[in-house]
């Protein structure tokens, strides 16, 4: 898996490279990449491309992968929720 942030361009929004670049910008690129890591099997070919354009396709990416993510957590919450309580069950009806 490659991070989420590419190399410099031309063309890229300048919120999107200072948040790559610049060290002050640090925890909000951490960030960024701890959702990258959790979305990037269910995100688009051209994600990586897009949220580098503007400001507007970068806050849409953005609310894309915060909100597949939160999605994912509760997914996997509610699993491992429903695991417990089947085998609380089988248990329960086992013995």
């Amino acid at each position: 898996m490659n991070g989420l942030f590419l190399p410099r361009c031309d063309d890229e929004w300048m919120g999107y490279r200072r948040i790559r670049d610049r060290a002050n910008y640090s925890l909000c690129k951490a960030s960024l990449e701890d959702l990258w890591q959790t979305y990037h099997p269910y995100a688009d070919p051209n994600f990586r491309e897009e949220i580098r354009k503007s400001p507007e396709d970068f806050h849409q990416r953005f609310w894309e992968m915060y909100l597949g993510c939160e999605l994912l957590r509760q997914v996997i919450f509610e699993e491992e929720e429903f695991q417990q309580r089947a085998r609380y069950l089988y248990r329960a009806w086992g013995e």
